[in-house]
């Protein structure tokens, strides 16, 4: 009789690319495999890029090796990007995700389900956070794009006739705009930016930014075509 923390398994799908062992593969995966796969492809598709996802394969292959884990995870906080996204917290509970599904998929391959179950469970348990983090950023994202080009467009339209002097004259005569527009945004989705209202624009100018770069320049604002 086959004990239940040994029980066959039908595995296979992209978590084992970086193959946990060398048993051969059957084609039809179980339910536990599937969610394997779910689990991988929740922790590379949104984060990274193709390149990337080999290199992660990578670093899995050596987190197998438990004397190896804690160099694999320094690995995968440099991995994942650190942007306005993924911010250093995040990373961090993503590549302690990245380890349980390591732990996960190593006992899946050596027919221990309970032990599977159980990392897989806490590999699971964080995702929810960090797909409701990533949701909640991006929004934000939205609406600091959104409030950059209004601002854009007041900015246009307070524009001497002549131009602006400097980016300093524009940064000060445009932090009353944008901080009406700040007020109005934080009643609605929060503070979207720390920084001094001048201090900002100034950032933008120097930076660049395409809106704000425009309208200093009086150029008309365009909204970009996906």
């Amino acid at each position: 009789m086959v004990s239940k923390s040994k029980k066959s398994v039908d595995d296979g799908s992209d978590y084992a690319d970086f193959q946990v062992c060398n048993d051969d593969v059957p084609t039809r995966p179980s339910n536990l495999a599937v969610g394997l796969n779910l689990i991988y492809l929740a922790l590379t598709e949104p984060y990274l890029t193709a390149d990337q996802c080999i290199e992660f394969r990578a670093i899995c292959r050596r987190a197998v090796n438990p004397e190896h884990r804690e160099d694999a995870k320094a690995q995968l906080l440099k991995l994942y990007p650190l942007n306005t996204v993924i911010d250093a917290a995040m990373r961090v509970k993503v590549a302690d995700a990245v380890i349980f599904f390591v732990q996960a998929a190593s006992a899946l391959r050596k027919r221990d389900i309970d032990v599977a179950k159980a990392f897989m469970e806490q590999a699971s348990a964080i995702l929810p956070k960090l797909e409701n983090r990533r949701i909640r950023q991006r929004k934000k994202l939205a609406n600091q794009e959104e409030c950059i080009q209004r601002f854009a467009e007041r900015l246009l339209d307070i524009r001497p006739k002549g131009g602006w002097k400097d980016i300093d004259q524009a940064a000060r005569v445009g932090q009353v705009e944008l901080q009406a527009l700040l007020k109005e945004y934080k009643r609605t989705f929060g503070l979207l930016w720390k920084m001094d209202s001048g201090a900002l624009i100034l950032q933008w100018l120097q930076q660049k930014q395409p809106y704000v770069q425009n309208a200093y320049k009086g150029v008309p604002i365009h909204t970009p075509v996906n």
